[in-house]
């Protein structure tokens, strides 16, 4: 289990990690750091551990205990944790990059198939899951490692701040600016 290798000091709050469960399939998911030092993993996959902070995910699961900095357990439906992931730890909704210079966003995967999009040749160009066509390759993850084949790493905008004047929200929710009242 890799979790074991890594130091809790390896993990910072809000940081994106891969996981894997012991199923063997790949999540994404980010590190949150309670304010007892315990350090999860927010992720929409495993219900395991309570905080509040989950950082828009669904679920959280203890990786570290607090201040002692113990791995939570040998018995973790967690079975291997990453921090930088690479193309073996694809999951569906990434982009990868072949050695042709061409992008592709992941679809799915099945088992070891990695199904791909249509390719693309410039990064800002991939499109969203969402909006993806499907009449793209599929690849072993085995082909895609064996062939060069890289996981672009998404840069985290988390701490880009947005601002609104009253108006804007206002003008935004279809209110008179007079009417509106924000609570914290």
């Amino acid at each position: 289990m890799t979790t074991k290798k890594l130091k809790k000091s390896d993990f910072k709050h809000g940081m994106t990690v891969g996981f894997k469960t012991k199923d063997g399939k790949a999540h994404v998911g980010k590190i949150s750091i309670d304010t007892d030092g315990n350090v999860v993993i927010c992720q929409n996959v495993l219900d395991g551990y309570s905080i509040s902070d989950k950082l828009g995910y669904t679920y959280s699961y203890l990786l570290f205990y607090g201040s002692s900095g113990i791995n939570a357990g040998q018995h973790h439906a967690v079975a291997e944790v990453f921090i930088k992931r690479s193309i073996e730890h694809v999951v569906e909704g990434d982009i990868v990059h072949s050695d042709c210079n061409e992008y592709h966003r992941v679809l799915g995967i099945c088992g070891q198939v990695v199904f791909l999009s249509s390719s693309e040749y410039d990064l800002e160009d991939v499109p969203s899951l969402e909006e993806a066509e499907a009449e793209g390759a599929h690849f072993s993850i085995y082909e895609l490692k064996d062939n060069d084949w890289t996981l672009v790493q998404e840069e985290s905008h988390d701490d880009e701040v947005v601002e609104y004047t009253l108006e804007d929200v206002a003008e935004k929710m279809g209110v008179d600016v007079k009417k509106l009242r924000i609570k914290d």
